[in-house]
Formats: C-alpha cells, sequence, structure tokens
C-alpha cells in the first residue's frame, strides 16, 4: 500500500449514484506499511448504504487516482451485524 495514491470505499445507492468516502489518515489507526486503513462512516452515509436491498448491498475498496482510472482492489457485500 505504498506509493502516493489515496484510498476510498464506494458504495451503491438506491439511486444508482454512489457514496465514496476517502480513508482517514488522521488517526493512529491508518498505516499504509502494513496494510490499516480506518474509514468514517457518518450515521446518515450508513441509513443511505443500509437501504440498498441486501441482494445489491456491496462495497468496493478502490485506489482514489486523479490522473488515471481508479482500481478496484476489493469487493464484499455489506451486511448488518447486531
Amino acid at each position: 500500500m505504498s506509493g502516493p495514491w489515496k484510498y476510498k470505499l464506494v458504495f451503491p445507492t438506491i439511486s444508482g449514484d454512489t457514496i465514496d468516502i476517502l480513508a482517514n489518515l488522521d488517526n493512529d489507526k491508518t498505516n499504509y506499511g502494513n496494510g490499516s486503513l480506518s474509514f468514517y462512516i457518518s450515521k446518515d452515509k450508513a441509513s443511505a448504504i443500509m437501504s440498498v436491498p441486501a441482494s445489491e448491498r456491496y462495497f468496493s475498496l478502490m485506489i482514489d487516482n486523479k490522473e488515471t482510472e481508479s482500481s478496484v482492489i476489493y469487493e464484499g457485500n455489506v451486511e448488518w451485524k447486531v
């Protein structure tokens, strides 16, 4: 994860748009050297993410690169855990 990249999580919405959340670099949990990223998701954004039907609810971890196309690193499903 070393390099000049920025990372983001991307979630689909019901309207067909996406919610993009950049990695938080202002804490001690993000460490590119050991592959640790942290993201803060507001209550409003979490509500919008969870309003998508479970069968269509997923996320993509992407490199946010303004110079070229963004690259998907990982994709997975979003589940509600209580």
